[in-house]
């Protein structure tokens, strides 16, 4: 019996765990119930009675996630407490009901080497959102979680909020009120891109694009007497696609399905008497052509750059090889070669006048320049990164001076060399190298500690702000922030919630 009673227990605590992670609202609890009992009475009908008798209504499922979060939030406090280092990665946006919610993601390292990523708090802000105002939230979780500023070792956030007055200026003043080291300031490497992106003087291709656009979808009639259109013809796309600011993709997909359209899309305007005078215009077309191809190369570095678990220096690279891409697109493009820009290609195929290289070049040099401008808070951190990425490459005159001579020892250490080279060689994680070097190096272990915790960027922080959206929509809008926490922590954790203890705990509660 009292065995069936545990079961009980824990198959609803792993459903409701479940339903948090799908970001199912409280209420689908018996719909899910009833997807499993259909599967266990087809695979273990001789369990239906135990399953039967499991309680999955919206109080239970409450009462669950409340547990499951809180147990997490438990083993993120114990974790916490050995960390030698952690940064901190974070972002503010407002949720269905208008609250500005900003989530705050903790990255740390233990003396071993073990790094723990978790989302550390879901911050509710009320009244306005200025630097003071998350500085406060900051310090608030740092003091509530028992971790010592002098542990801080980054904070990236996609806006620094200031930093004389903002976010930075007052983390800097606390820090040298401390005498401590004061926190490297990262903006985020997928926004500083992304923005980068947005300069191109190319908005009289845009906007026509958009008007054309709106004009096809805004109506619903006109919208699917286009999509007929489509079939009738056998086209190989099926629609165009509206253009959100927001989404860093939206513009390269957009452009894209356009300019694959762009025939049909024609023929449809002019039978609803409103042509596209520009098809008409060589240079328009090719202006749309470049516009297309140089925004697939920022999605192909910005989809790059949103890989889980990539590493500083693997950014870092990923910025460095565009910017040496640009420099090759723009020697190229000079001698009307488009070999990297297959629209641009086409268009020249089937046109009687070359490209306004010039103009293309022009706009190169500002996509240059912004990247030079943009990434100077990761260039200024690069002799570290550089140092800590390959020891044997680094020069000790251009380090600090503080790992000068550990640096000097370990570049003519033969049996860290080969040690290093078989690590790389065999693509092995670099924590690996520094896990395994002694006492005899402790800066240039600590120096990498504080590496290795840094945030590559702010992308979890996206991720799980599309969680919340799904999970409190119009539809949930009541659901409270302290639940909504729950859900989020639920949902992007890398812990595993200890069932077998929160069983143990309930069952202690009852038998009183």
């Amino acid at each position: 019996m009292l065995e069936k009673f545990k079961q009980n227990f824990k198959t609803s605590y792993e459903v409701a765990n479940l339903i948090a992670r799908e970001n199912k609202s409280f209420s689908d609890g018996e719909f899910v119930k009833k997807c499993i009992l259909a599967s266990v009475k087809e695979i273990i009908p001789e369990k239906m009675s135990v399953f039967e008798n499991i309680s999955l209504s919206r109080n239970t499922i409450t009462r669950r996630v409340e547990d499951i979060g809180g147990d997490l939030m438990t083993q993120l406090q114990i974790k916490s407490k050995t960390f030698k280092f952690f940064s901190l990665a974070l972002d503010e946006s407002t949720n269905v009901s208008d609250t500005a919610q900003l989530l705050i993601f903790i990255r740390g390292i233990d003396t071993d080497y073990n790094i723990t990523e978790e989302l550390a708090s879901l911050e509710s802000i009320f009244g306005t959102t200025k630097g003071a105002d998350i500085f406060e939230k900051v310090n608030c979780y740092i003091e509530n979680l028992g971790l010592i500023w002098e542990k801080l070792c980054s904070i990236k956030a996609p806006n620094m909020v200031g930093r004389n007055t903002g976010l930075a200026g007052r983390i800097a003043e606390l820090t040298i009120s401390k005498m401590i080291e004061t926190p490297i300031f990262l903006h985020c490497i997928i926004h500083q891109q992304s923005l980068c992106g947005k300069i191109m003087n190319l908005e009289h291709v845009m906007n026509i694009v958009t008007k054309t656009v709106n004009f096809i979808r805004s109506d619903g009639l006109k919208h699917r007497q286009f999509i007929e259109f489509l079939n009738e013809i056998e086209s190989e796309h099926k629609d165009v696609l509206y253009h959100n600011q927001v989404r860093w993709l939206s513009r390269g997909k957009v452009l894209k399905r356009f300019f694959g359209l762009w025939w049909e899309i024609q023929i449809f305007m002019i039978e609803k008497n409103k042509p596209v005078e520009e098809f008409e215009n060589e240079q328009w077309m090719y202006d749309l052509a470049f516009l297309t191809d140089i925004s697939a190369h920022l999605n192909e570095l910005n989809i790059k750059l949103q890989k889980q678990s990539k590493t500083i220096f693997e950014l870092i690279s990923d910025v460095k090889s565009f910017e040496i891409k640009l420099q090759l697109f723009k020697n190229q493009i000079l001698k009307q070669n488009f070999l990297h820009f297959k629209t641009c290609q086409e268009i020249k195929q089937n046109s009687l006048i070359d490209a306004s290289t010039n103009h293309f070049v022009r706009m190169l040099e500002q996509l240059s320049i912004e990247f030079e401008n943009r990434f100077q808070d990761f260039k200024s951190n690069m002799t570290s990164f550089r140092l800590i990425e390959n020891p044997f490459l680094s020069d000790e005159n251009n380090v600090h001076e503080t790992v000068q001579l550990e640096l000097i020892g370990l570049k003519t250490n033969n049996h860290l060399k080969n040690l290093y080279k078989d690590i790389t060689d065999k693509n092995t994680d670099l924590i690996h190298f520094y896990k395994t070097l002694t006492d005899d190096f402790p800066k240039i272990k600590e120096l990498s500690m504080r590496i290795f915790t840094i945030f590559g960027s702010t992308y979890s922080c996206e991720q799980t702000f599309s969680r919340m959206n799904y999970a409190k929509c119009s539809e949930r809008s009541r659901l409270t922030d302290e639940h909504l926490h729950f859900l989020l922590r639920i949902g992007v954790t890398h812990f595993t919630p200890n069932i077998e203890r929160l069983v143990k705990e309930k069952q202690a509660q009852i038998s009183h």
